[in-house]
């Protein structure tokens, strides 16, 4: 299995092509954003490596993306295609992630969660030695993503 560098590089290239190939969202790493999340998604998935993703980020952020991935006008971007939007973001940030640990095994990934937040905790808000939070800025709002993979990370 990747040492926890190698993951690192892996799932921040699997989230910068699909933001931009997708979403035409362009982001950069930061150490903090300071932003409230409103929005968040949460993926499972197993086979050679087993664990969790979740994205979180402003409701504007995910307006926009719904918006730049559907060819939608400001304003048309209702809350169940932003939901839907949000789950395909992570789905496919999964999916290119866990191709890129091991392209010769199976995962299977599930059905992503959506919620909407009032507050910034969450359940895999806590850093530890099994997780790994990633931070990024975009010109529509920052959004972090958090993978927990007990064993691996």
């Amino acid at each position: 299995m990747a040492n926890i560098k190698k993951i690192k590089e892996m799932l921040m290239t699997a989230i910068f092509e699909v933001f931009e190939r997708a979403f035409f969202v362009f982001s950069e790493p930061v150490r903090e954003s300071g932003e409230d999340y409103q929005i968040r998604a949460t993926i499972r998935f197993s086979g050679p490596m087993t664990g969790a993703m979740q994205i979180s980020m402003p409701e504007n952020l995910a307006k926009k993306m719904a918006a730049n991935m559907l060819s939608l006008d400001d304003g048309e971007a209702t809350d169940p295609l932003i939901a839907d939007c949000i789950k395909e973001c992570l789905n496919m940030v999964c999916g290119s992630f866990v191709r890129k640990v091991d392209p010769d095994h199976v995962f299977h990934l599930t059905i992503p969660d959506f919620e909407l937040i009032s507050e910034r905790s969450g359940d895999m808000d806590a850093q530890s030695d099994s997780s790994l939070r990633l931070v990024f800025n975009t010109e529509a709002g920052a959004f972090e993503v958090m993978m927990t993979a007990p064993g691996c990370l």
